[in-house]
């Protein structure tokens, strides 16, 4: 799944059991996971487990490439 993010925009903080992984396909983001914030620019990933709290700010504009197991059907009903 693509997300797109205009400069400032925030996945706010939440948590889900599915384990994650991001791919940073365009632009800079400050990604929290478990309290710990990494910034991460294009080409760089970040792999979050099931259940920790996490949130994304788009520092400048840009896209994150998702992808989770279990599959996020909540996700594939919206595209």
């Amino acid at each position: 799944m693509a997300f797109r993010f205009e400069e400032g925009g925030i996945r706010p903080l939440h948590s889900h059991l599915n384990s994650q992984v991001s791919y940073v396909a365009e632009g800079t983001f400050d990604v929290t996971v478990d309290g710990e914030t990494v910034r991460l620019g294009p080409g760089s990933s970040f792999v979050r487990r099931a259940a920790p709290r996490s949130w994304v700010v788009a520092v400048t504009e840009g896209i994150l490439i998702d992808t989770f197991n279990p599959r996020r059907d909540d996700f594939l009903e919206t595209q």
